[in-house]
């Protein structure tokens, strides 16, 4: 004897169901200047931090400097308008300088529970040609890059210096939840891995932070058992 037809809908609807029980994709976080179109002229970040992008660091070792500031695309396509913030390592005269500069942006709220974050930015590089260097791109806590819950190094040489690149890291806080309640804070880094004759660029722009959240297990569990309802429904009713 076949089952009622009301059953297989029940079946199906249970499942649609257990589909609609997980959210939608959320907007992206508001970073301000994400382009960094808006900068004040001449911008240095050492000098005159902005609002949203607070922080600076510099961790170079064996003396050398380092520096942030805005500078026009020029002929590197991508990115996000004519502007980009390229952080500059000065690596001085002896070639034997290491250790990287970053800046960082103010918190942007806290990270919530079983939810992903997607950090994207587009990176590029004007000088593929000299002693290759990598960037970081990172999730953390507090601004510094020990601070990192979740990171991604260019692999040096990899960088282009006629188009940005978009590179992305996720933090998934239902694996990380440790993270859970702390800042949300993103990093850009320049890292100085290998010592050169002189100063070194990085290009980043286009910085975008998207959120997604992830089903709890008695959703999946749910989703499971409607699925499996389904087909023996129609085994049977076949």
């Amino acid at each position: 004897m076949k089952l009622p037809k009301f059953l297989l809908s029940c079946a199906t609807a249970a499942c649609l169901g257990a589909f609609s029980t997980t959210p939608a994709h959320a907007a992206a976080i508001t970073i301000n200047n994400y382009s960094f179109e808006n900068l004040p002229a001449g911008y240095w970040a050492e000098a005159n931090p902005i609002s949203s992008w607070t922080g600076t660091g510099n961790n170079l070792t064996a003396g050398g400097s380092w520096d942030a500031s805005t500078r026009s695309v020029g002929s590197i396509t991508g990115g996000s308008g004519s502007y980009m913030l390229d952080i500059h390592v000065d690596t001085g005269a002896t070639g034997t300088v290491t250790g990287s500069g970053w800046i960082n942006t103010a918190s942007l709220g806290t990270y919530t529970a079983d939810t992903v974050y997607t950090l994207t930015v587009a990176i590029a590089t004007p000088n593929t040609w000299a002693t290759p260097l990598n960037s970081i791109i990172a999730l953390g806590t507090n601004g510094t890059p020990g601070s990192a819950l979740a990171l991604i190094t260019t692999p040096v040489g990899s960088l282009s210096d006629t188009a940005f690149t978009n590179i992305t890291v996720t933090l998934d806080t239902s694996v990380v939840t440790s993270a859970v309640g702390q800042n949300i804070v993103v990093l850009l880094e320049h890292n100085a891995t290998i010592g050169a004759s002189y100063g070194r660029d990085i290009y980043f722009d286009n910085v975008r932070l998207d959120t997604l959240a992830v089903p709890e297990p008695a959703t999946w569990a749910l989703l499971a058992f409607s699925l499996t309802s389904v087909v023996v429904f129609r085994r049977r009713n076949s």
